[in-house]
């Protein structure tokens, strides 16, 4: 993809986002930041009964790297296990993006993913400790 067209999908991403979306009464929620470029995500999602993420939505504000991130992130996540999500290789979203642009700001455009991962770790740790404690 060319540099013209890898801009215009981050744009596109960035001012159409998919996925962005508040959600009541979430199993998981994390937030995210980015306090060099002031990017802000906030990942919230809905489990199954198998643990895989049944529904996604985000919120956030920041950079159009950061915010397309999360927009082409959020379409991969429905259906994936947590195990899954954790399995996702750190340059998913440099890949996605478009390593030309992902890497001028690779913070940036590592937000979503990282912390989609963080809210896995913690949600697990959680569940860990809440079974140990009963």
């Amino acid at each position: 993809m060319d540099r013209k067209a890898i801009i215009e999908r981050i744009l596109d991403h960035a001012e159409r986002p998919r996925g962005k979306a508040k959600l009541d009464d979430p199993d998981l929620v994390q937030a995210g930041g980015n306090p060099g470029c002031g990017d802000v995500i906030i990942w919230m999602a809905h489990l199954d009964a198998e643990g895989r993420i049944r529904d996604v939505g985000w919120v956030g504000q920041g950079c159009n790297l950061s915010q397309a991130g999360a927009s082409m992130l959020s379409s991969r996540l429905e259906g994936l296990s947590l195990d899954e999500i954790l399995e996702l290789p750190a340059d998913l979203l440099i890949e996605e993006i478009g390593p030309q642009m992902a890497l001028t700001r690779p913070a940036c455009s590592s937000l979503a993913l990282n912390t989609i991962k963080t809210a896995v770790y913690r949600y697990k740790q959680e569940r860990e400790k809440a079974a140990r404690e009963t």
